[in-house]
């Protein structure tokens, strides 16, 4: 039981790092304007 706790906590973590990771990228991307304009322009949703 202890076993499957531990993986569901990696799991988690693993999840975490990989969503921050790619918040990071895309706000780096979001900055310098690169991506389209479909992505960049909220204003019309």
């Amino acid at each position: 039981m202890v076993f499957f706790e531990f993986f569901e906590m990696m799991a988690l973590i693993s999840l975490v790092l990989f969503a921050r990771d790619w918040y990071a990228v895309l706000k780096t991307c979001a900055h310098k304007k690169s991506l389209p304009q479909e992505l960049t322009d909220t204003t019309k949703y």
